[in-house]
């Protein structure tokens, strides 16, 4: 999400906060609109972050306190009481896009040492001297302390050394967070369109994770030795039998964030969710006997005693049976009064609770216990640094990186954005940043498999540090126009979508990755060795994001000169491409109504040439680097002009 489009949803929900509270004695008192704004975002954070409707009592804004805007106590993941002082400076979209005042920032940094130090002098605003005097009591009993500097602004580098310094000096029961505007984009995300739940969204963890947890489990009278089983194993485990209002509660409260170490968020549409949901609606004595149930991991279980009818853990996640979760909360959540009588009456669900911080080993129960959906390598690569990463990256942009499916809520997500998949974008990276054009076709069942795995694994190969979001975009751009370009049409005129099987898709990975080269001969050309400094996929990029006719066309242009190098290369070296059909990756059967159809018997050969190695490619690319463009090529990309693809084909 581009931080223009962001500033419009935040400056949407502050004009409707204007709206509602226009009997608000501070927004009469205040005249111009940036003040309205100003005090706007201090109740939008309050309700955002502080997750909290009384939001007078915690503004402590006013004269002669400007580093205290705000002042609230909240609890965090442990239980403990947090103090929050924000200083708040609201800007207008202008200066969205600019760094926050170094000189503003640092003053904000002077005065919270002053109210460190307790030096702080009583104001005229009574609201500030009652929760600053119940701050200071706070520290007195050394308490946690977190200081946030609130900006509509960017991060300014030249701050961190004042940053690093603050922390070093008083860490580790006062902290300092500078939440600028791209932090706030990108919570606004997690929290909004991702629909991740928490008691408190200040801190760096999901409550799931690390909180506190009362579980209630069922027990059985008498039969206190049958109950529950109890494995004395490397990792302390237990199943137990809970209720379906022991599911929903803890979905109710944790939402999506009960998945976050799961490889995805339930499947919405599952079949098997439908099944389960109507199982617990209409037979809920039988839901036992067709559930395999749910696995959760913990990260502390605690002995539990012969009577006990609850547990307190430290944290929850559940790492398979998200399906079941899901499905349980909406039957629950559906259902009446007497509908819920009745399921927690008769239907228990089987919990496996697990000790473990370990990532490989959740990883490996996860993938070994999924039968109801298949789980893709894909997921099991969802929490990878890298995958995370990227995903961050993506969100500067209106095309976002989904590493797990089902991780957005689909009904959400604002109109101007495009959730892509993992997958699409390592197909697009490879063929077009890494110049594999074949790969997408015969590497991609390996695309996402670990080589400590698989020694045949390829995603270190893939997902390093090299790897950059920009180029991942730029690649997607590309690969998406082509596929659209070369999508085969029905008998009405209507695309088709591309199968791995089908010819056109050698050739369109083909056009693709020639692009690149295409694209940095044609920049050389123009502009001799200053061309190593122009970013291809920056140039990209910003021609499809901005429109840039001028530059779609030269990119348009570049794909009829690359489609045409092809196949005038396979042309004139048609005396190498017989006798090679068996080793072709195509399925002739799968293809042979392309071939009646069109009656092109050369044009197969073609395709079964560039399909069995990447040998070709390669040689082509080699003699085209050291020949160079040639002056007519340069001439038809920069022609506004130039013909179709189609007709290109025909007159090159």
């Amino acid at each position: 999400m581009k931080t223009n489009n962001f500033y419009d949803v935040i400056d949407n929900e502050l004009e409707s906060i204007i709206s509602d509270y226009s009997s608000d004695k501070t927004l009469i008192k205040y005249k111009q609109d940036n003040q309205k704004k100003g005090y706007a975002l201090l109740i939008w954070f309050l309700k955002f972050y502080g997750q909290t409707l009384s939001v007078k009592e915690y503004i402590t804004d006013g004269n002669d306190d400007s580093s205290c805007d705000i002042i609230f106590d909240k609890k965090d993941y442990f239980g403990k009481k947090v103090f929050y002082v924000i200083q708040s400076k609201w800007n207008n979209e202008n200066n969205s896009e600019k760094l926050f005042d170094s000189t503003e920032f640092k003053q904000t940094l002077n005065d919270f040492e002053t109210i460190l130090r307790g030096d702080k002098q009583e104001t005229d605003n009574d609201r500030f001297n009652k929760k600053y005097k119940e701050l200071i009591e706070h520290l007195q009993k050394n308490g946690q302390v977190k200081f946030i500097f609130l900006s509509l602004c960017k991060y300014n580098n030249k701050c961190h050394d004042n940053i690093n310094s603050f922390r070093k000096n008083y860490d580790p029961y006062c902290e300092l967070e500078i939440m600028d505007i791209d932090k706030l984009k990108k919570d606004y995300i997690e929290f909004t369109y991702k629909n991740i739940a928490t008691d408190n969204p200040l801190e760096y963890r999901y409550d799931a994770e690390c909180c506190n947890i009362t579980l209630p489990i069922e027990r059985f009278g008498m039969k206190t030795d049958r109950d529950f089983i109890d494995y004395d194993g490397p990792s302390k485990s237990y199943i137990f039998i809970v209720k379906p209002r022991t599911i929903f509660d803890l979905f109710e409260r944790f939402k999506y964030s009960l998945f976050f170490k799961n490889v995805r968020n339930p499947l919405l549409n599952s079949t098997y969710n439908k099944a389960i949901t109507e199982t617990l609606k209409k037979r809920p004595g039988d839901f036992w006997y067709f559930n395999n149930g749910i696995t959760a991991i913990t990260k502390f279980i605690p002995d539990v005693g012969i009577r006990a009818e609850q547990i307190d853990i430290r944290g929850l996640q559940v790492i398979n049976g998200a399906q079941t979760v899901y499905s349980i909360y909406l039957a629950y959540k559906s259902a009446d009064e007497l509908q819920r009588q009745v399921m927690d009456a008769d239907a228990r669900i089987t919990l496996r609770l697990i000790r473990s911080s370990n990532e490989k080993f959740n990883l490996e129960i996860t993938k070994y216990t999924n039968s109801q959906n298949e789980v893709k390598d894909s997921d099991f690569m969802s929490n990878d640094e890298v995958q995370i990463r990227l995903q961050n990256e993506s969100f500067n942009t209106n095309v976002w990186y989904s590493k797990r499916r089902g991780e957005f809520i689909k009904d959400s997500i604002p109109k101007r954005i495009r959730v892509v998949s993992n997958s699409v974008f390592v197909y697009a990276y490879v063929a077009f940043f890494q110049q594999k054009p074949l790969s997408p076709m015969k590497d991609s069942s390996r695309f996402f498999i670990s080589c400590v795995d698989d020694n045949k694994g390829l995603y270190e190969s893939i997902f390093n540090d090299n790897i950059k979001f920009i180029d991942m975009l730029a690649a997607y751009y590309i690969y998406n126009d082509l596929l659209m370009d070369f999508s085969e049409k029905d008998s009405n005129g209507d695309e088709k979508k591309i199968g791995i099987k089908n010819v056109n898709y050698i050739c369109m990975l083909h056009v693709c990755a020639l692009t690149k080269v295409i694209l940095e001969m044609y920049f050389k050309s123009k502009n001799g060795n200053d061309a190593n400094k122009i970013n291809v996929s920056l140039y990209i990029v910003k021609a499809y994001e901005k429109e840039d006719e001028k530059n779609m066309k030269i990119i348009s242009n570049v794909f009829d000169v690359c489609t045409n190098i092809l196949f005038s290369d396979c042309e004139n070296n048609e005396s190498t491409i017989d006798g090679e059909d068996n080793e072709s990756t195509i399925d002739s059967e799968d293809n042979e109504s392309t071939i009646d159809s069109e009656g092109n018997e050369k044009f197969m050969k073609i395709i079964r040439k560039l399909a069995k190695s990447t040998i070709h490619y390669d040689m082509l690319v080699e003699e085209l680097k050291n020949k160079g463009l040639d002056e007519d090529d340069v001439n038809y990309i920069e022609n506004e002009n130039s013909t179709s693809k189609e007709e290109a084909a025909v007159t090159k």
